[in-house]
């Protein structure tokens, strides 16, 4: 399911159900499973508000937008740079979020 929350909280909502749709549609045990226990390490990084404060709303969307067309449309390798890109680009802005939390505390 892809959807754009109007609110950070509706959207972190819709997030984790579109990477648990993703996940289970991979069919692979292993790739589960890690992906359970990374997701939960990350958990207290993937607060509403570090996605708000970065507006990776719209631009997450549109990550997501990519990954399901290139999966529609059968193509591996656009799959896979579209994860790539998406994982990439949420790291980034989780350091960006938590380098400035830092400065500001300090």
């Amino acid at each position: 399911p892809v959807a754009m929350g109007n609110e950070a909280p509706d959207y972190a909502l819709l997030n984790e159900q579109f990477h648990d749709a993703i996940r289970e549609g991979a069919h692979n045990e292993t790739l589960d499973e890690s992906i359970v226990r990374l997701r939960q390490r990350l958990a207290p990084f993937r607060q509403p508000s570090m996605i708000k404060k970065r507006d990776r709303l719209q631009t997450s969307f549109e990550e997501h937008q990519e990954l399901v067309s290139a999966i529609l449309a059968g193509d591996r390798a656009a799959a896979h740079d579209a994860i790539l890109n998406h994982i990439t680009a949420t790291s980034l802005s989780t350091i960006e979020v938590l380098s400035a939390a830092l400065r500001e505390a300090s």
